[in-house]
């Protein structure tokens, strides 16, 4: 192990903290929350006050009570099995029950209408259960809904049309949207003090999340628009898979090496490709000379595609990405998506093994899937003409394989994709502006954060250390003094020891990291130590004729 000394950063700014954002919201957490929560308290505090007020009918309402609960539970335990089918059946048998609940009520009711009104209290109660009982059922239908939403997402693999399934999922959302407002109409004028003390607070809670819900219901159905369009609705997309190796760190995630080109129509793919010589395909075409940012000179003085994601924010670094695409001739792209071996290793977790794959006859894991294909990509000329044939048998079979996942795979796909997102795994950049907008909304868009208060971000940038990243061990310390006149002085303190064995392929040699600290604007440095730089010697130039 490789001691490093300290780097410390000593910075002065006088701008206040602001919380960070909140993390992305998935498709269908809303579903899951409301479900769990609003349908058994309603059905059980219903069935309460009716039971307190109406003695006569208490053991006909409670035995549809019980019916109502066990059916939603049993739904729910359906729809966490991804067993659409069963937990549809039994939010049926519950809408059922309640409807038998409100009937019960009803005929009950209806002769002592007009003397109601003589026992104080009575008449509130008994409309607030009515009122509990006809919000459960709204609920219980908005269950319904989610559940034919989720059921059709989940058939998307297997539909001969893949975007008119996303459309009907879509057009199910929208038509539980006034169920919503339906909801929050009923539950609005109930009094919680009518309810037990206990379960008070929780309904109030309930009550003020329903605009959540409602936003996160339109949140989904604009989710399944920027898919359908993106999936080709209305004609043949492209799009290029960028795989960042964040074992060698750069800015927006890790070193550009290889690639796919994917071709998409009416959610299905329709041309794939791979370069069996990677971005150096691609970059080989490019005959602009155009002068790299003055580190990277440490290993070209000529900036090519595979320095693009030099800025820390990812649609700056995809624009250039572009940029330099437009310029070698290849048909031009509608986005970019950049994974890294972190999301391969997860999604091999999920998918199991794949394999054999090409010629090689290599079984791929979860342990050995990095390693592998890091040592088979990385080859010499000397040793392959084509360093990235692996990739080229490699990529179709796993998109084969999460294409056809099962019910269960497929929420374990949508953690594994959410969890990427929000860890910048995973990247989007799209160049139609309003699908890109949306990505910007939702957090997958790895663009750099714009705060009006107290910011630290540090950016590395692996420069000629070959795959030592995943050996590096850092630890960061900041020490930040709130002065009298609401000024922060910052002390950033940053270690970093290299683990690799000297020798060793890939990580046994010595790490070059350009290191930049993003900080607010009009903050002041008021020293640096423990930075060293690299010799001059080893610095290309620039070719006389770059711009």
């Amino acid at each position: 192990m490789v001691f490093l000394p300290p780097r410390v950063v000593h910075l002065h700014s006088r701008m206040r903290q602001h919380p960070l954002r909140a993390p992305l919201r998935t498709i269908a957490a809303f579903i899951v929350v409301c479900m769990v929560l609003l349908v058994p308290f309603v059905v059980l505090q219903g069935t309460r006050i009716v039971r307190n007020y109406i003695h006569t009918t208490k053991d006909t309402i409670a035995l549809h009570g019980k019916e109502a609960l066990t059916t939603f539970s049993g739904g729910m335990m359906a729809l966490q099995r991804s067993n659409f089918l069963a937990a549809h059946d039994d939010f049926e048998r519950t809408s059922a029950a309640l409807q038998d609940v409100g009937n019960v009520l009803a005929d009950e009711v209806k002769p002592w209408q007009r003397v109601l009104p003589l026992f104080p209290g009575y008449n509130e109660k008994l409309h607030a259960a009515s009122a509990l009982l006809h919000a459960a059922t709204v609920l219980t239908t908005i269950a319904r809904s989610s559940t034919s939403a989720i059921s059709l997402i989940a058939s998307f693999p297997s539909a001969q049309d893949r975007i008119m399934v996303l459309s009907q999922a879509e057009g199910v959302l929208q038509s539980s949207m006034p169920l919503w407002e339906a909801l929050h109409t009923t539950l609005t004028p109930i009094p919680a003090a009518l309810l037990p003390a206990e379960m008070r607070n929780e309904f109030e809670e309930f009550r003020k999340s329903l605009p959540l819900f409602h936003a996160a219901t339109q949140e989904s159905i604009t989710l399944l628009q920027v898919f359908k369009e993106a999936l080709g609705e209305h004609g043949k997309k492209r799009y290029a898979l960028v795989f960042q190796n964040n074992a060698e760190l750069r800015p927006t995630g890790g070193f550009m090496g290889s690639l796919a080109l994917i071709e998409v129509s009416r959610g299905r793919i329709t041309n794939l490709e791979v370069p069996k010589g990677g971005i150096y395909d691609i970059a080989g075409q490019i005959h602009v000379q155009v002068i790299a940012p003055q580190p990277l000179w440490l290993v070209n003085a000529n900036w090519n595609i595979q320095d693009a994601n030099w800025f820390p924010d990812f649609p700056t670094s995809a624009r250039k990405f572009l940029w330099f695409w437009n310029q070698s001739g290849w048909p031009p792209l509608d986005g970019i998506i950049t994974f890294t071996p972190t999301l391969f290793e997860d999604l091999i977790r999920v998918l199991g093994p794949v394999g054999p794959v090409g010629p090689m006859n290599i079984t791929l894991n979860a342990d050995n899937a990095v390693a592998t294909i890091q040592e088979l990509t990385s080859l010499q000329p000397y040793e392959t003409t084509k360093p990235k044939e692996l990739l080229a048998h490699l990529v179709p079979l796993m998109i084969e394989r999460m294409t056809a996942f099962g019910g269960s795979t497929a929420s374990v796909l949508l953690e594994v994709g959410t969890r990427a997102i929000s860890s910048k795994q995973l990247l989007f950049y799209m160049t139609d502006q309003k699908i890109q907008k949306i990505i910007e909304q939702f957090h997958a868009a790895g663009s750099l954060a714009s705060f009006q208060g107290d910011y630290l971000a540090m950016v590395s940038a692996n420069i000629r250390g070959n795959k030592t990243d995943r050996v590096i061990r850092t630890v960061v310390d900041r020490i930040a003094t709130v002065q009298d006149d609401g000024g922060i002085d910052a002390t950033i303190t940053l270690k970093r020891s290299h683990g690799g064995v000297k020798g060793a392929k890939f990580t046994g040699v010595r790490n070059y990291t350009y290191m930049r600290f993003y900080v607010p604007k009009g903050s002041v440095l008021v020293s640096a130590t423990g930075f060293s730089e690299s010799p001059g010697a080893l610095f290309e130039t620039p070719n006389s004729h770059a711009v």
